[in-house]
């Protein structure tokens, strides 16, 4: 869909990937909003198995609901060794279009 001079981008959901290992359990410091730095709130904090595809330009849907990727660590599991990507996620983006 084209936007008219002026108006935000109505941002597209294409499925890319689906894949879901796990939510991980998750605590969170307070938010301290700084001068340079808009304080962030996690929502959710899953893992699956390793993507380096997925970034910070990402969403996430999990059960209907889209999520804005806000940290992404792509590493090694302590316990298995598989290769994982963590993906922590914070606010809900509900202005989109799904891309069929």
């Amino acid at each position: 869909m084209q936007n008219a001079p002026g108006e935000y981008p109505i941002l597209t959901l294409s499925s890319e990937r689906k894949h879901y290992f796990a939510e991980l359990s998750f605590s969170s410091e307070p938010n301290r909003d700084t001068e340079n730095m808009e304080g962030v709130t996690v929502l959710k904090k899953i893992r699956i198995l390793r993507d380096n595809a997925v970034s910070t330009q990402s969403a996430v849907e999990l059960d209907g609901t889209v999520y804005e990727v806000y940290r992404v660590y792509h590493g090694t599991d302590d316990e298995s060794g598989e290769e994982i990507t963590d993906i922590s996620l914070s606010k809900v983006i509900e202005d989109y279009e799904k891309q069929s």
